[in-house]
């Protein structure tokens, strides 16, 4: 019996232990039933927008130029041949028929030589041809020899005279090229390049010299495809001397190649300066000014990254209420890399242009730091190019 009551003592205390760890846990998961979850985070995404507005589109784009010539002749030799000397330098007016430059004449002088000389061969076969007709035609009244005899006899001379004709006509094709070893101006102008050197042999058309015709002056310059295809004859451009900025010359276009250069991908552009003064020297560099795009006018614009394509047409995300909203528009071009807004948009509202697709209808949106949201989608940098290539 005392060993018994003994061990009833020793458990009492464990038990009494591990009743208060029980009521602890209980308490503590009590507890944490009875907090509730936190709540998770919003997704806020970070997107750059612009404010839409109407107004002219863009001042016009502007692009280097340089004058040159409306009519530049390349003067060459009719024949080839190694030439001896040229008598004018850059900038040397000429007259019709003034003297600019020489081949060597001596082959030109033999060739020539040799014709005549074929002529007169020619000359004495004709004259023998009918020295022998005309004594067949007496031997034939007095019935010595055939008619066919008299017939072979007119056959012969006939030969005679043909060949005759043809060395005369080629006497005078040698006698023509003898002529062109000298190279004459055509028509009154000033030269403005030179392309061959004394000492040079040349090859028949080879070009020696351009000469500038006239006092009539045009502005040519590249444009990019995209630019062009606003672009026709008739209409009016502005340029500016380099050397002379404060005096913009007025210019009309003249010419738009049909298609684009193979290697640099830009359609060469001339217009008619209308510059009574002469402003305008050959080969000065200049700025050509294109008036805005007429489409633009009064019209909604946005950045072409703005535009999403999809199955249901074209469309736009923009801010309202501080969420993303799809919203379809129509298209009625583009000027640059502006797209122009037929219907769709009014001015004010908020086009997000970056991150429109990593975005969901009723998104909550926020602008990026440093972004302003007022910026305007209606200014249209001017746009630039290098100078055209004098080819």
């Amino acid at each position: 019996m005392t060993i018994t009551h003994t061990s009833k003592r020793a458990r009492s205390p464990r038990r009494a232990l591990y009743l208060v760890a029980t009521a602890a846990a209980a308490v503590a998961l009590l507890a944490a039933c009875g907090k509730s979850a936190a709540p998770p985070q919003e997704d806020i995404r970070p997107v750059r927008t612009i404010t839409v507005g109407t107004g002219q589109l863009g001042a016009g784009a502007v692009f280097a130029a340089e004058i040159r010539p409306r009519v530049e002749q390349r003067l060459s030799f009719r024949v080839g041949g190694k030439m001896t000397e040229r008598l004018v330098e850059l900038g040397t007016p000429v007259k019709p028929g003034q003297v600019l430059a020489r081949l060597d004449p001596k082959d030109l002088q033999l060739a020539q030589a040799a014709s005549a000389a074929q002529v007169a061969a020619a000359k004495a076969n004709l004259e023998l041809a009918q020295a022998e007709l005309k004594r067949t035609q007496e031997l034939a009244k007095q019935n010595f020899v055939s008619g066919s005899r008299v017939d072979q006899a007119e056959t012969q001379m006939r030969a005679a005279r043909a060949q005759f004709e043809a060395a005369q006509a080629q006497a005078n094709v040698q006698g023509n090229q003898a002529a062109y070893a000298a190279l004459t101006a055509d028509k009154s102008g000033v030269v403005v390049g030179v392309d061959a050197e004394a000492g040079q042999v040349l090859s028949a058309g080879q070009s020696v010299v351009r000469v500038a015709v006239g006092s009539e002056r045009d502005v040519v310059f590249n444009l990019p495809e995209q630019a062009a295809r606003a672009l026709r004859p008739g209409v009016p451009v502005s340029v500016s001397l380099w050397a002379n900025p404060a005096a913009p010359i007025k210019a009309v276009v003249r010419e738009v190649a049909p298609a684009a250069d193979p290697v640099a991908r830009v359609i060469l552009v001339r217009a008619s300066l209308q510059d009574p003064e002469g402003l305008a020297t050959l080969g000065a560099t200049a700025t050509v000014s294109l008036p805005a795009d007429p489409r633009a006018a009064q019209a909604i614009s946005v950045p072409l990254a703005a535009l999403v394509q999809g199955d249901a047409g074209p469309s736009v995300w923009v801010v309202k209420d501080g969420a993303a909203a799809r919203v379809p528009v129509k298209l009625t071009g583009n000027v640059g890399n502006q797209v122009l807004i037929g219907s769709g948009l009014s001015a004010g509202q908020q086009v997000i242009t970056a991150g429109i697709h990593t975005i969901r209808e009723g998104q909550k949106v926020k602008l990026m730091p440093g972004v302003a949201a007022a910026a305007s989608a209606t200014a249209v940098p001017a746009a630039s190019a290098a100078p055209a290539a004098a080819k």
